[in-house]
């Protein structure tokens, strides 16, 4: 069998060499090339060959992360890592599996008005380049991945490319707040994101933030089956132009083990007024968590708060579950916490029907006739005419158009509107809110 040298690991060994350590006789083996640098460094091939023994599977030779760096900050430097520490990696991302129990309906029809929106993301990375957290300059390699990335635009989607350091803050911010680019990605100088041209925008690409590479498709109410199938067909086409880092153990490597496997997040936003007015929001969220291991944030993502009474329900586990399993678990603990949300609504209405439909009204009313109104009382207000919506109580359709009022109004109308002065904007706000209000009566 033949043996690799004991320097690199790489190259094989053309040259053996015993030595007595410990009261014990030990052979090293050494290419040329090793033993050749070994002698010319003024080393003994040996010395240099034991250094590297006590150093394998600890470190990643191509990127310089050590063991220890990872336990530290659960990085990972470069596709490699996952080979040259295989073993240490493999206990940290052992599979722990919440299958989904089979369901007659996921979709119920009154899934509608509880479910914000759908988002499907991948994680993807290229073979042989570091990750973009350890690397430091933005040389060919990055080049390469932009370009692969958008030639798989081709067929797939009409797209048009933004590097961070060509968009405004306001404009950051607005793709921030529709959760299309990260806080990390806007703050990088080598990071970019491809955008889907045609209106309602769903597919997008972030490239150069934690991983290479960010594919997600959101799409509004409950369809996490159409998000998935348009993100495959994209992710089809980048697997034709970049050579994805995937292996037979770990699936498709990430930059974080977390994400390793199918390296899938599969998540749902949540409109949840009546689980928050009753306190058991945080006992749900338990719930969710202890039954199909998945994780619960808040508007903005992790650390953030239920801002406008929405949570964020998704998937914790990417390794030792396929994509299936994850949209399944995904769907079916969404349609159980909207379950959960109605028995509260209904609790909420016994004890304190006339408070809240009055509420509701008030606001209603606020919203079809304000003359100025800030982005925070907006919010406070669009809660309750959204409830008064599903309790059919007003004469509005659905809550669909009310979400997309939310983005109108935010940074989208700053865009607009120019630099004109809060004022103005609260302005603008509510002249948009009263004919929004006015059409859908």
């Amino acid at each position: 069998m033949q043996r690799s040298c004991d320097i690199c690991g790489k190259r094989e060994a053309t040259r053996a060499e015993r030595a007595v350590e410990n009261n014990m006789q030990t052979e090293y083996a050494y290419c040329e090339a090793c033993y050749a640098f070994a002698l010319k460094s003024g080393r003994l091939p040996r010395e240099m060959a034991r250094e590297r023994l006590a150093k394998r599977g600890k470190e990643c030779p191509q990127c310089g992360c050590t063991l220890e760096k990872f336990k530290q900050s659960y990085m990972l430097g470069c596709p490699d890592c996952y080979r040259n520490m295989r073993d240490a990696i493999a206990v940290c991302v052992r599979p722990t599996v919440y299958m989904p129990r089979p369901v007659d309906d996921p979709a119920p029809e009154w899934m509608g008005n509880y479910v914000v929106s759908s988002r499907v993301r991948f994680a993807r990375n290229v073979e042989g380049v570091p990750f973009p957290g350890s690397s430091r300059d933005a040389d060919r390699r990055i080049a390469d991945i932009v370009k692969g990335a958008c030639a798989a635009t081709q067929g797939v989607f009409e797209a048009q490319l933004h590097t961070m350091t060509s968009l405004s803050d306001l404009k950051k911010k607005m793709l921030i707040e529709r959760h299309v680019i990260s806080l990390g990605l806007a703050n990088s100088d080598m990071g970019a994101v491809i955008l889907e041209k045609t209106e309602p925008s769903e597919l997008s690409v972030m490239l150069n933030e934690e991983d290479h590479i960010r594919e997600q498709c959101t799409v509004a109410g409950f369809g996490l089956r159409r998000a998935y199938d348009r993100l495959k067909s994209y992710d089809t086409a980048l697997a034709r132009q970049l050579n994805i880092a995937r292996d037979a153990q770990f699936g498709y490597l990430t930059a974080c083990p977390s994400n390793v496997g199918t390296g899938m997040r599969a998540s749902v936003m949540l409109f949840l007024p009546a689980l928050k007015r009753t306190g058991m929001i945080d006992k749900a969220i338990s719930a969710m968590r202890e039954r199909y291991g998945l994780t619960v944030r808040g508007y903005y993502g992790e650390g953030s708060d239920a801002a406008y009474d929405m949570y964020q329900l998704s998937n914790s586990t990417t390794f030792g579950i396929d994509d299936g399993n994850i949209l399944r678990l995904v769907e079916q603990s969404a349609v159980e916490m909207v379950g959960l949300e109605r028995e509260a609504l209904v609790m909420l209405l016994g004890s304190k029907k006339t408070e809240i439909i009055d509420k509701i009204f008030r606001s209603y009313g606020v919203l079809g006739s304000a003359y100025s109104i800030s982005s925070a009382e907006l919010m406070e207000k669009l809660v309750d005419v959204k409830l008064g919506v599903i309790l059919g109580v007003l004469p509005i359709k659905d809550v669909a158009s009310l979400n997309e009022l939310i983005w109108a109004c935010a940074s989208s109308l700053e865009i607009l509107n120019g630099d004109v002065g809060e004022e103005e904007h609260n302005i603008a706000r509510a002249r948009l809110v009263r004919k929004h209000i006015a059409e859908e009566k």
